[in-house]
């Protein structure tokens, strides 16, 4: 099957295109030389084989990746100090639990509002990061 549309770079897009290529080949050559140094050897040949082999360790890093896990790191701490918390104040908690049911309810309506709203919080904080760092490259390329 045949494709029949054509593809066309603007000079910006060829420019990223290049740039990509030749940090992936830097991380090619990494993975190879650390793979194939031996000491003392001044020359190392890199065959496609080589290169076959090592692109499959070729690590494709994604900016917002980090503001993922940025955001998920400190998920994990809130609910971990709630977890604390909660192992600290187990006894209060059980005994609410036993002689007071709709007050140990709403409590737990409580946190689970608070968790959420902390978690859609950040997530609007890196929604809107992206949204400016993609205003600011696009002011930038025009």
């Amino acid at each position: 099957m045949e494709k029949d549309t054509e593809i066309k770079f603007s000079d910006v897009a060829e420019k990223k295109l290049s740039d990509l290529k030749e940090r992936y080949a830097e991380q090619l050559i990494d993975i190879i030389e650390k793979k194939k140094s031996i000491p003392g050897e001044k020359i190392i040949e890199i065959t496609a084989s080589d290169l076959e082999h090592s692109s499959r360790y070729l690590k494709f890093y994604l900016p917002r990746k980090g503001e993922l896990l940025k955001a998920a790191f400190a998920t994990y701490a809130a609910i971990g100090i709630f977890l604390i918390f909660g192992g600290l104040l187990y006894p209060i908690i059980q005994e609410i639990i036993h002689e007071e049911p709709l007050r140990a309810s709403l409590i737990g309506a409580g946190v689970g509002l608070l968790i959420i709203s902390i978690v859609g919080y950040w997530v609007l904080i890196i929604k809107t990061k992206r949204f400016h760092s993609e205003q600011n490259s696009s002011e930038k390329n025009t």
